[in-house]
Parts: structure tokens; C-alpha cells; sequence
């Protein structure tokens, strides 16, 4: 596409509203480019004047005094609306949030200057490393705004709210979601006092992998395979359990356990908990789990396959907690004088005896 009516001549100032590690990192990147960052505005004077200092600018609490070719809103989601519809109209003004509809806001010349990134304090970010996605209102600020991105040296893509929102979504999933399951990772090393070194060789060639052949071919071992029949077998023996249960006319509950709540051998926990009357609660009798290759490596049990030997996966399952389970038939099952009605499943083991007594 060619801008060539549409120059940047007109940008050659910014002024830049927030004073977060976004601002930042494009306002030291801006300014390096030699165009004039002429103004910060913040609610933070702890973080806005500094940041104003070391962009050698003008600065402001109040962002209506701003006066620039092009006003960068760098704020957080809740305030950008409200900041941008509250400047004259020809005023050109853009910001950096992705998941704000440009429709809802009504400044005629807005426009959306998103880069696809995750900013920490004190990390130095280069231009290469932040594609840009944009939108405009119109057609001549979307020309200003891919302009000074080449100006910049940005990459960047054409992108409506709705792609935007998705895209957000997804760099939401990428950096948090993989994030948080390292944080969870790095926990577990901690509590078992496992040195976390000993982890980054792994982790730099798993997103190295990520990176270089894509997610799904990334994967490895019983996780590669999708092997839904062992999620299956595994609520197969969760049905053994409850049937079990349910035979003995024991009142039960089913925990699917959260995964904060699981030790490092299983990847997914049912727990069967009986009520025991004389506690006013549930118990647990029994459990199911699908412990992956947890067991196995221990026992170093392989199987030679499609990606060569390596540890089979297994499901481990206890039907019946004995003394568990006599006490919940006991607390459940007591009659008024004293006795024990015996659940019909079990009669025909016992004389066809309906009740006993303990002596």
C-alpha cells in the first residue's frame, strides 16, 4: 500500500500520556529515532517526571494542556476512553491498549498504535523485537501512523478491533498462561529444594523448539500423542469407584482436585469422599489418578514406539479403602438400637443377614 500523499512531515513531535513501562519503552525509542518527544503527561508524578527527564521534555499533570503533531495514550484500559474523547477533534491521538474497540470511542482522528509485546521495568527492548499493530478512524492518520512506524523502523500490520482482540487474546495465553506454568514449575523445584539451573537448558530448547517448528510438532512423549483413551480408561476407573460406592448405599461426593492441590505424580486426581456423620463432613475413601510416566520412570517400565523407548504412561486406582469404607457403612448405615443394616450388595456374602450388632 502507498502513502506517498500522506508525509510525515506533519509528525514531528509526540507527546506521550502514561509514564508506565509501555511509555517508556517507546518514549526512549522514539526519542533515539530523532523525533522530538515534546511532552509527558501522568497521573504519577513519581513515574512521570522522571520519565520526562530522561526524554529532556516538557511535563504535565494535566493532559489537556498537551500540544504535539501526534499524542500517544499509554495508560492503562480504564482511563483511555475518557482521555481521548476529551481533546479537540483535530487533534491526532492514538493508544497503545488492545483490547479497546475503536468504535467506542468517538475522537474522529484516533487511531491504534498497538505493539505486541511484554514490557518489564529495567528490560531493554529493541525495535525488531515490538511488531506494531494499527487502526484509524480514517485513512490519512492510518498513513501517518504506518509512516512513522518505517520511520521507526517498527514492522507492523493493519489490524480491525476484532483481529486486535484476538491477537491480545492469544499474546495473553503465550506470555501469561506459559509463565504462570513455569512460576508453578519453579515452586515445585523450591518445595523439594531441586536446583531451578538444572531446568534452563530444557526450557531455552523448549520455546527455542516453539519457535522454530511450531507448538504441536514441539511436543514430545505421552503429551504429542493426545492419548485420549488414557483420559477415558482414567474415568473408567472412576466409574468403578462410584459404582462401588453407590452399591453400598454410602453417600459420596466426586473431587475433580485443583491443580495447586496436586503433588508432583499425577497430573489429574479424582478423590471419592464418603459423608461420615459424626464429623458433619466428607471423607476421603478412595481415589483414581493419572500419574503419566511419574510411576514408570521410578520403576523404569518403557515401551519402545513411534518416537523410540521411553516411559509408558499409567493410572492408579484404589477401589476400596477397607477401614475407610467399614466406617462409613458403620456411621451411615447405624439404626436406632444400635444395629448396622448391612447394604443389600453385601447380604449375600453374610447369610443373607440384613442387619448385625456389634458386641
Amino acid at each position: 500500500m502507498s502513502w506517498e500523499m500522506m508525509s510525515t512531515n506533519d509528525i514531528k513531535s509526540i507527546a506521550i500520556i502514561g509514564s508506565g513501562k509501555v511509555a517508556n519503552t517507546l518514549g526512549n525509542l522514539i526519542n533515539k529515532k530523532g523525533i522530538e518527544v515534546f511532552a509527558v503527561s501522568s497521573r504519577n508524578n513519581d513515574t512521570g517526571i522522571p520519565l520526562a527527564n530522561k526524554l529532556n521534555c516538557h511535563y504535565t499533570e494535566n493532559y489537556l494542556e498537551l500540544q504535539a503533531d501526534l499524542i500517544l495514550v499509554a495508560t492503562n484500559d480504564d482511563s483511555v476512553i475518557e482521555i481521548i474523547n476529551s481533546f479537540p477533534e483535530k487533534q491526532f491521538i492514538a493508544y497503545t491498549a488492545g483490547s479497546i474497540d475503536l468504535a467506542e470511542i468517538k475522537h474522529p482522528n484516533c487511531g491504534v498504535f498497538y505493539p505486541l509485546q511484554t514490557f518489564t521495568e529495567n528490560r531493554t527492548l529493541e525495535v525488531n523485537q515490538i511488531p506494531i499493530l494499527l487502526e484509524a478512524k480514517n485513512i490519512h492518520l492510518l498513513g501517518l501512523l504506518s509512516e512513522l512506524c518505517e520511520k521507526l523502523d517498527f514492522s507492523f500490520q493493519f489490524s480491525n478491533s476484532e483481529q486486535r482482540k484476538l491477537i491480545h487474546l492469544s499474546a495473553v495465553i503465550v506470555n501469561n498462561f506459559a509463565n504462570h506454568i513455569v512460576y508453578i514449575a519453579q515452586q515445585e523445584a523450591q518445595k523439594n529444594h531441586l536446583d531451578w539451573e538444572l531446568f534452563k537448558p530444557i526450557l531455552n530448547e523448549t520455546f527455542s523448539k516453539i519457535q522454530e517448528l511450531g507448538a504441536k510438532n514441539a511436543q514430545t512423549g505421552p503429551a504429542r500423542r493426545m492419548d485420549l483413551s488414557v483420559i477415558a480408561e482414567h474415568e473408567h476407573l472412576l466409574g468403578f469407584e462410584e459404582e462401588f460406592l453407590q452399591a453400598l448405599e454410602i453417600p459420596y461426593r466426586v473431587i475433580d482436585v485443583a491443580t495447586g492441590d496436586l503433588g508432583s505424580s499425577a497430573a489429574r486426581k479424582f478423590d471419592c469422599e464418603a459423608w461420615v456423620p459424626s464429623q458433619e463432613r466428607y471423607r476421603e475413601v478412595t481415589s483414581t489418578s493419572n500419574c503419566t510416566t511419574f510411576q514408570s520412570r521410578r520403576l523404569k517400565i518403557r515401551s519402545r514406539g513411534a518416537d523410540g523407548v521411553e516411559p509408558i504412561a499409567t493410572l492408579n486406582g484404589t477401589l476400596c479403602a477397607i477401614t475407610r469404607t467399614i466406617v462409613a457403612i458403620f456411621e451411615n448405615h447405624q439404626e436406632a438400637d444400635g444395629s448396622v443394616r448391612i447394604p443389600k450388595a453385601l447380604q449375600p456374602y453374610l447369610d443373607g443377614a440384613s442387619h448385625f450388632k456389634l458386641k
